[in-house]
């Protein structure tokens, strides 16, 4: 085989293995952090929220955020108004992030 060519197929080959390489690391980057832009505040007045959380649900699966991120998320982008009221009703299981949102 001509050298060129021999010389060509190794490089492509050490391409190729340095690519899976950074495919890897990158999976493992969107696993641990939310990726996923901001999502609207609740507003009641708009929608119920079980419709807000079908959407917010539906957002987060487009950027494949875990489950422990999305309760994260959810709780920092649902509006003061929400997050007071999730508070009051499940009080020091709130504050352990042991809220039904799964």
């Amino acid at each position: 085989m001509d050298p060129n060519v021999q010389a060509l197929i190794s490089a492509m080959q050490k391409q190729q293995e340095q690519f899976q390489t950074l495919l890897a690391s990158l999976q493992g980057l969107s696993n641990t952090e939310t990726s996923a832009p901001k999502f609207d505040t609740f507003d009641k007045s708009a929608e119920r929220w079980e419709q807000y959380y079908q959407r917010f649900v539906h957002h987060l699966d487009v950027y494949n955020v875990s489950s422990d991120e999305k309760r994260r998320a959810c709780l920092s982008w649902v509006g003061p108004e929400t997050y007071d009221l999730l508070q009051n009703l499940f009080g020091d299981v709130f504050c352990h992030r042991r809220i039904p949102l799964d």
